[in-house]
């Protein structure tokens, strides 16, 4: 069996690199295959990120997939993705035919998502640069949008406001949707998303957002969870 490693989005790959990491030998010493993505114009990819959309994204995430089976020849391979890796990893796993599916905090409203990130790095910005400059450098006269290094182009802006998660009721295969949470509690909206999936599963963890802090928060609960998940209801399934 093989995973494939779905990143986040702009400053949220910077803070969870770590913990993505970490799970990815995880999964090698359970004997797991493991393999992290990075998408075009990100990582150690090819291209530049202001180059690429969502959708170059999606063809990426299926096109790792093939990849691992013919490589590796394995006949099972499956998606674990974080917050917008989830998301493109939920709209690809029926197309990819993946074998398990693992979402860890998926974002499930684009709109409010960008809107989101565009006031955390403003923030960032003011306090770093004084409120008079803020403006001039968060978004420049090409209407891209700099968000903590990286560069949006008002197109992929577009694309984050309108993407949307749908119920998972079309995926066939076991499927896991982690929160993090400040009380630890299933959210109604991840109930809602997972009810129709026929093999669909949600715990929650109570902990920190660590994809918006770098080294604060210990992940390994969350590591551990999905591992024995995958071991057990997972990997066991047909």
């Amino acid at each position: 069996m093989g995973m494939v490693l779905c990143d986040p989005f702009a400053e949220e790959k910077k803070s969870s690199q770590k913990t993505l990491a970490e799970m990815g030998r995880a999964l090698a010493e359970a004997g797991i295959s493991a393999l992290h993505l990075d998408y075009r114009g990100t990582g150690d990819s090819a291209g530049r990120f202001e180059q690429f959309n969502l959708e170059d994204w999606r063809e990426d995430i299926c096109a790792a997939v093939d990849w691992v089976r013919l490589r590796w020849g394995l006949g099972r391979v499956g998606l674990l993705g974080l917050r917008l890796g989830a998301t493109l990893a939920a709209r690809e796993a029926v197309n990819c035919h993946a074998c398990d599916l693992v979402l860890w905090e998926p974002v499930a409203e684009g709109e409010r998502y960008a809107r989101e990130l565009a006031q955390r790095t403003k923030i960032k910005q003011m306090l770093t640069t004084g409120p008079g400059a803020s403006s001039a450098q968060q978004q420049n006269q090409s209407g891209f949008l700099d968000l903590d290094g990286y560069l949006v182009a008002p197109s992929l802006m577009t694309q984050l406001g309108q993407l949307r998660l749908a119920p998972l009721e079309q995926f066939p295969q076991p499927a896991l949707l982690v929160e993090c949470t400040a009380r630890g509690e299933v959210s109604p909206a991840a109930q809602a998303l997972m009810a129709d999936c026929p093999l669909g599963e949600v715990q929650a963890l109570q902990m920190e957002p660590f994809w918006q802090r770098i080294g604060l928060t210990d992940t390994a609960p969350l590591i551990a969870l999905t591992l024995q998940w995958l071991q057990g209801r997972g990997e066991g399934q047909a």
